[in-house]
């Protein structure tokens, strides 16, 4: 008698394809977020390349790295959207079975003193209303190694597609928040002033100080490792862990790998300023900023003196990230046609 429905019910014993539409921003990215409990963070990703470029086996969390099946990266309004639609599409599949099947009964019956005859009334569908689309991100990056867009609101460290460390786009993130710092100082004094006292307003900032002074070594190190493990060549050449944070020593390893030194593309004048910011930075790591011999041999600046602690100060940073960023620059315009 229900043939149909039978029919229907076997379908679903295997697996059933719902064509659901889900919205993207004006962009066109299309919302995720993390399936780590840990993390849970939303980032976005450009629909062209998830569909394109994506794997469905693995993706990573660009914040967290986290890997998990494409279809384990919903936001919780896109997981109720498309379950309810699922089940939109099921009640609709058995209620057209259940319809015909009555039709087809009704169609057989023959005339006589009892007369039987069976009818469906189908539910209200449920209209489901599509999940709401996170705001666009300012943050936008692009993976070097194989092109998927996506974006994160702050620092995105490796790409969803390929798992690549996101390099470029971190050092541009943590230049621009020194820079920050730096350009909201007397800002951030006053916002401070309401609730700390002068005393602790001071020690506050210049911890911040400090810490973005010591930051701005590792954003180069990073950039310069990068940029040398992408030139042809490099996998010849042995480096030490770290080496990058000593400009000297790295110096005659770029000689070595492209003929070119830190002196040979650099004005003479800066890179000499720049060595003695690495300096103090190694004194802030290494001796909480006291002077020692070492130090003072180093930087050949006899307006040091042992035992005492050295200052940063304002116009330090300042110089430090102006140094770094003209560096920076003169190495990519030197040694960009070297990249793989």
């Amino acid at each position: 008698m229900f043939d149909n429905l039978n029919k229907e019910l076997e379908k679903f014993n295997s697996v059933q394809h719902v064509r659901i539409v889900l919205p993207l921003d004006e962009k066109g990215f299309f919302d995720r977020k993390c399936s780590n409990p840990e993390c849970d963070r939303m980032f976005k990703i450009k629909y062209e390349d998830w569909r394109n470029i994506v794997n469905d086996e693995v993706v990573y969390c660009p914040i967290c790295k986290h890997e998990a099946p494409s279809t384990e990266w919903n936001t919780s309004e896109q997981f109720e959207y498309i379950k309810s639609m699922g089940f939109n599409h099921i009640q609709e599949q058995i209620g057209n079975a259940m319809q015909k099947d009555a039709q087809r009964f009704n169609k057989k019956q023959k005339p006589g003193f009892i007369s039987i005859s069976l009818s469906y009334k189908p539910g209200n569908t449920i209209i489901f209303v599509p999940p709401s689309i996170a705001k666009e991100l300012d943050q936008n990056y692009k993976c070097n190694i194989c092109n998927c867009r996506y974006s994160f609101l702050g620092s995105a460290y490796f790409c969803p597609a390929c798992g690549n460390e996101n390099i470029d786009g971190n050092i541009k993130k943590w230049l621009r928040n020194i820079n920050n710092f730096i350009t909201k100082y007397s800002e951030m004094r006053n916002s401070f002033s309401n609730f700390l006292s002068e005393e602790d307003t001071n020690s506050y900032l210049f911890q911040l100080l400090e810490d973005h002074y010591c930051k701005i070594v590792s954003i180069f190190q990073s950039f310069a490792k990068q940029t040398f493990k992408r030139i042809l060549g490099y996998g010849q050449i042995k480096i030490r862990k770290n080496i990058f944070q000593n400009l000297d020593e790295s110096s005659k390893k770029w000689k070595e790998l492209t003929d070119k030194s830190y002196e040979d593309i650099f004005d003479i004048t800066k890179y000499n300023r720049i060595k003695e910011h690495f300096q103090i930075r190694h004194l802030l790591i290494h001796t909480s900023g006291i002077i020692d011999e070492d130090f003072i041999k180093n930087t050949n600046n006899t307006k040091y003196e042992k035992g005492k602690r050295i200052l940063i100060s304002f116009e330090s940073l300042k110089d430090f990230l102006s140094l770094t960023n003209d560096l920076i620059k003169c190495m990519n315009s030197n040694w960009s046609e070297s990249i793989k």
